[in-house]
């Protein structure tokens, strides 16, 4: 999913090795292969939407261009629109309220999708994640260096690693749920979700499981 974010009060800021960088007050995080950190600066009121990168971008823009980055949403928005959005959202009563503001807004976008993908992606979420080079071609009718410019358009990140993160998701769900034991059935064995788990998040799947 791609994470918009829209400020209204305060203001939030994102690790970014040792320093740290404002967000823009309406911004768009793209996929992210690691845990990102953030903090708010004084009281902060922000609506966050999360939106499929293919439903939203389309072919309008590579969501590649995203991948691991948080930026302003002026290259998909007028910025006197977002001036209104925000000045709507500060005076508005009720999170209701503020969520059917930005809802108003993500509906201004109709981006053209491509269907491939779209059922593609579906596929893989479905078979969490299980699903080889070979096989992905045979679904779709598609070669592999075209599903993986595809994947990079439409998804931000190739079809094998969204197999990943699938599997990655899947497992984390499995940890809070039942144990670590049991996210290690997403994986070929433990190690390898070891290894998954503390790339990505820096911690042992024994420490996210007590965090989550």
């Amino acid at each position: 999913m791609l994470v918009l974010g829209f400020q209204y009060q305060g203001r939030l800021e994102r690790a970014n090795g040792k320093a740290w960088e404002n967000l823009a007050p309406a911004g768009i995080t793209g996929l992210q292969s690691v845990s990102r950190t953030f903090r708010q600066m004084g009281p902060t009121g922000t609506v966050l939407a999360y939106v499929p990168p293919e439903e939203f971008l389309g072919s309008d823009l590579p969501a590649s261009e995203l991948t691991e980055r948080s930026v302003s949403l002026e290259f998909l928005f007028a910025s006197g629109r977002l001036k209104q959005l925000h000045e709507q959202l500060e005076g508005a009563h009720s999170a209701a309220e503020r969520i059917s503001l930005v809802g108003d807004l993500l509906a201004e976008r109709q981006p053209r999708r491509s269907s491939a993908v779209v059922r593609l992606a579906a596929n893989l979420i479905r078979t969490r994640g299980r699903v080889s080079g070979k096989e992905l071609s045979r679904l779709t009718g598609l070669g592999t260096r075209q599903l993986q410019r595809l994947f990079l358009t439409h998804i931000g990140i190739s079809p094998m690693e969204f197999a990943r993160l699938v599997r990655f998701e899947r497992s984390i769900e499995r940890i809070r749920s039942v144990g670590v034991s049991a996210g290690a059935e997403e994986y070929a064995d433990q190690a390898h979700m070891s290894h998954d788990i503390k790339q990505r998040t820096g911690l042992t799947p024994g420490q996210l499981r007590s965090q989550i």
